[in-house]
């Protein structure tokens, strides 16, 4: 039986990804604004409740504190926060991202499929992707910046990859 040394050391990469990816991502993160959004949004709330020391992006409005982005990536720690709170873990948008990060990973590498190239191929281009560009610190960085980047290059691959498959309802 031959080895395809290529492909065991691409699995390898792959395996080394995720665990580098998970890592960063999982790790506590001290810029999260989006899951403190997320806390006030549970208790019926559009204003920080509490919010980070180092969060300087607030807008002071009538004596609240509110956040000046997007509020989709909020929205997606819902459930994230909801989950922590009723198991009394503190569990912040990195696990979100590392989701995000894993499903950004799996579009690039089918879109690579989809314009025809074979799986090794497509692995290669999901990897040059995901670390040989700027999405590499983007990825490995849970800060509310860096989580709201990772949010939009999700969804906008997703568009692309909706589009590519003539999907024009569901791409946006």
């Amino acid at each position: 039986m031959i080895l395809d040394f290529e492909k065991l050391f691409l699995m390898a990469l792959v395996i080394f990804w995720v665990i580098w990816v998970g890592g960063g991502s999982l790790s506590e993160s001290k810029a999260s604004g989006f899951s403190e959004l997320g806390h006030s949004f549970l208790k019926g709330r559009v204003d920080f409740e509490t919010i980070p020391d180092n969060e300087v992006d607030v807008v002071y409005f009538k004596g609240k504190k509110y956040w000046p982005l997007g509020i989709v990536p909020a929205v997606m720690t819902v459930p994230v926060v909801l989950v922590g709170e009723g198991l009394d873990l503190d569990l912040h948008q990195g696990y979100v991202q590392f989701v995000l990060v894993m499903g950004l990973a799996w579009l690039s590498w089918y879109s690579g499929r989809l314009f025809g190239l074979g799986a090794k191929d497509a692995t290669w281009m999901m990897l040059a992707f995901m670390t040989a560009s700027v999405m590499l610190q983007v990825i490995l960085l849970a800060s509310s910046w860096y989580f709201a980047q990772v949010t939009a290059t999700f969804f906008g691959v997703l568009g692309v990859v909706l589009a590519i498959k003539k999907k024009w309802g569901l791409s946006g």
